[in-house]
Parts: structure tokens; C-alpha cells; sequence
């Protein structure tokens, strides 16, 4: 009986524990513990989520260099017969004014060979205070026969405004050099070829007078003036003297007051025909003078006052 008992008992236990396996875990597994039951995955780490792979960035475009500036091709001129013979000289300086003040092309960078037109011709068709072209210039040629041989010289003059920041009291070499008229380039015909007569290292103002002389500089106080002679042959110019005025700052502390000096220099080079840059008053053949005596030098040479208008100048066409 007590054998049966037990029997009996363990039968009960494995009737309860299969019941159990049946119903005891709901079907969502929702119930504690069926995540272990079912065998779930656990959560991955943060740090071992796969990320996505960033996309390449795609290459810079090239830049693309600006196009140069294409300057009109410049077509010579039909100039009268009694310019013809300069020609090659008139072209290149009217080709100068219109790249110059049209377009604003500084004279280095035109296609025209080094030297080929003044510095004085560049000042006059470009403002260097304000960085610009001026649109208001001229330019023009004269053709006069100096030496009455038979075959007129070649005038190049320019014209334009005074600068805004021009005063009445300004020094005389400003004024020349910047603005209002001036020659700024002769020329003459040495077998059927223009030739320059005066030096191109040497800008400013350019005059004449009657017995064949012409002053070349930029004149007023720390200037001074070349002094050439139309040579017999008509086809070239010596240097004959330099009128230079400085200022005296030996032993002055406040430089307003300066003290004018004045000489005359006759010392040459260049095989005895001119001198570049003569200003030092102790080289050899220069002579110290009085302002008084500077001054008598210059006028005895009768420079024609109004040079400008003693010349028939022709303007240049578009």
C-alpha cells in the first residue's frame, strides 16, 4: 500500500510537469524568462553598430584662367603725303593714344618695342596719381622745317586736363610734366628715315626757338633744363649745356629753408655729345652762378614763350 503511495506520487509530479510544458510560456514570449528560453540575440554595443561608408567627395572643377584681354589689331593709317616719310612713327604713337585712352593699356604692355614713344607721352595719356587712363587727352603732330633745309621735323604733342588735385602754386615741373600741353617728342630724316633727335632719357617739356635750339626738361626749382643744337647735317642734335637749379640744405635744420643754387654744366660724355644726369654742381665743367645770372642763360636763348601755338598741330583720328 505504501509502494502504491509513492508510485502514485511520482506519476502526479510528471503529470504536473508535462501540463506545465504546455501551457506555462505564452505563445509572444512575453512571459519572465522566455527570452532565455527561446535562445533571443542579445543587443549589440553601440560601438559595434556598422556605420555607413561617407561618400567620396567628387574633385574640384579646374580653374579656368580669365581670358587675356584681345586688343583690337591696330590698321595704319592713311596719313597725307607730307607725313608720309614718318609714317612708322606716327602709327605707333596714334596706336599709343587709342590703346591708351580707349582700353587702358599702360605703354609696356602694348605691342610696341621699348623706347618706341616718351615717357612725357605716357604721363599725358595716363593719370599715375589716379591709376588711370585719361580719357579726355589728345594727341596730335606738327611738321615744321626748323633749319629751312628743304625737309620739315616731326612734332608729336599731347593735351589733357589738369589733375583734380592740381593748385595754381604748384612747381612748374608738375605742370609741364602732367598736364595741360606739351611737346613731348621731335623727330627729323636722315635718308628718307625718321631718326629722334633728342634723347628719350630725358622727359619733359620740349621747346624751340629760331636759331635752332631746343630745351628739353622739366624746368621749376630742383630741375633743370638740357639745352641741344639742331645739328648742320638737319638729322641730329648736340647737347650744348644744362641749366640745373638745387637746393642747399647744408647746415639747415628746417628745410623751408633751403637756399636755391644754380650752375650751368658743359662737362660731356657719351663721345663729347651729351650728358645723362648732370646735376652734381662740383663735377668737373660746371659753373656756380647767381639765380640772376641762371636766369639771363635761359632767356638769352630766346625759347619761343608759346611754343605750342607756334606749331600747326594736326590731330590724331580715331
Amino acid at each position: 500500500m505504501k509502494r502504491r503511495s509513492i508510485w502514485l506520487a511520482v506519476l502526479l509530479c510528471f503529470a504536473l510537469a508535462a501540463l506545465a510544458g504546455c501551457f506555462g510560456a505564452p505563445p509572444d514570449g512575453s512571459g519572465s524568462g522566455s527570452a532565455e528560453a527561446v535562445g533571443a540575440m542579445p543587443e549589440p554595443e553601440l560601438d559595434e553598430v556598422v556605420k555607413p561608408k561617407p561618400e567620396p567627395n567628387p574633385e574640384p572643377e579646374p580653374v579656368k584662367p580669365e581670358p587675356e584681354a584681345v586688343l583690337p589689331e591696330y590698321a595704319p593709317y592713311d596719313w597725307p603725303a607730307a607725313a608720309a616719310p614718318y609714317a612708322e612713327v606716327l602709327d605707333t604713337y596714334r596706336m599709343a593714344w587709342i590703346y591708351g585712352t580707349v582700353y587702358g593699356i599702360r605703354v609696356y604692355e602694348m605691342p610696341i618695342g621699348e623706347g618706341a614713344v616718351t615717357d612725357s607721352f605716357e604721363y599725358a595719356i595716363y593719370d599715375p596719381f589716379a591709376g588711370e587712363p585719361r580719357s579726355d587727352a589728345e594727341a596730335f603732330y606738327a611738321l615744321k622745317d626748323l633749319d629751312g633745309n628743304g625737309t620739315a621735323e616731326l612734332f608729336i604733342g599731347a593735351t589733357s586736363d589738369k589733375p583734380e588735385n592740381y593748385t595754381e602754386d604748384a612747381d612748374k615741373a608738375f605742370v609741364l610734366k602732367y598736364c595741360t600741353q606739351a611737346i613731348v617728342d621731335v623727330w627729323a630724316l636722315d635718308g628718307g628715315q625718321p631718326v629722334r633727335l633728342l634723347p628719350i632719357d630725358e622727359s619733359g617739356y620740349i621747346s624751340f626757338n629760331h636759331n635752332n635750339y631746343f630745351l628739353q626738361g622739366l624746368g621749376g626749382d630742383g630741375a633743370g633744363y638740357d639745352i641741344f643744337r639742331l645739328g648742320a647735317d638737319g638729322k641730329s642734335a648736340e647737347w650744348v649745356e644744362i641749366l640745373f637749379k638745387y637746393y642747399l640744405y647744408e647746415g639747415v635744420e628746417d628745410l623751408k629753408d633751403a637756399k636755391l643754387g644754380c650752375f650751368i654744366g658743359r662737362e660731356t660724355d657719351r663721345d663729347g655729345t651729351y650728358v645723362s644726369g648732370l646735376t652734381d654742381p662740383d663735377a668737373p665743367g660746371t659753373t656756380q652762378v647767381t639765380e640772376e645770372e641762371w636766369n639771363r642763360q635761359l632767356e638769352g636763348y630766346r625759347f619761343v614763350e608759346h611754343t605750342w601755338e607756334a606749331l600747326d598741330w594736326v590731330a590724331f583720328e580715331p
